[in-house]
């Protein structure tokens, strides 16, 4: 057998194994994804840290969850928000956000109807301090500031974000910079705004699909 047969045949392996690997969803998505009363809800969160209620809409309620054990002990893909839907017969996990941080703050929580399907949209303000290189040779500490809007069908965990608002300080002064309006029309949410000065950092503008399903067909 040639060598080039050989690695030609350990190729074609490689990739029926990786074909077999399932992707697994975060431990609270598959133990606590609907459960019939919210007592049960409360219930299985605690069983993976410390849930707090701190927002209630009409028929749903956001949960941020402070996962059990620290460093290595830390229960993976459990920190973060929840947000839970009244089906009536069950409560459903219809959205998650897991990129929360020790400065992270809900800003808002409101309902959204697209194409007469009634989501979620989720405001969140974060900073994040870390080193960047402005002149490409030397490094400063910087300051950003993003805020963030998560948008949720309510039908399943999956969201998708947008950056609305995002400031990178350097020495305290802005040196990139992205303010945008968000609007949804056509099952898309679309942020647009001035998007001069936005750096390596800062998004600019966005066009994101939602894909949300019309309950009228």
């Amino acid at each position: 057998m040639t060598a080039r047969l050989v690695a030609a045949l350990a190729l074609v392996a490689g990739v029926a194994r990786a074909d077999r690997v399932v992707r697994m969803d975060p431990p609270v998505v598959r133990a606590c994804r609907s459960l019939p009363s919210w007592d049960k809800v409360e219930t299985c969160l605690t069983a993976h840290g410390t849930p707090k209620v701190i927002r209630t809409l009409p028929h749903a309620r956001l949960i941020r969850l402070l996962a059990k054990g620290t460093g290595d002990d830390l229960e993976l893909g459990s920190n973060g928000l929840y947000l839970y839907v009244d089906k009536g017969k069950a409560w459903q996990l219809g959205g998650t956000y897991f990129n929360e941080t020790p400065d992270s703050e809900v800003l808002g929580a409101s309902e959204v109807t697209v194409n007469h399907h009634v989501g979620y949209r989720i405001d969140i303000g974060q900073i994040a301090r870390f080193p960047v290189s402005v002149d490409g040779v030397t490094s400063q500490p910087a300051v950003m500031t993003v805020r963030l809007s998560v948008l949720c069908s309510g039908d399943t965990w999956q969201c998708v974000q947008a950056t609305t608002a995002c400031d990178v300080l350097v020495h305290g002064k802005a040196q990139w910079t992205f303010r945008g309006v968000l609007t949804i029309a056509d099952n898309q949410a679309k942020v647009t705004g001035d998007a001069h000065n936005v750096g390596t950092m800062c998004p600019g503008e966005q066009q994101l699909f939602l894909g949300w399903a019309d309950p009228t067909q």
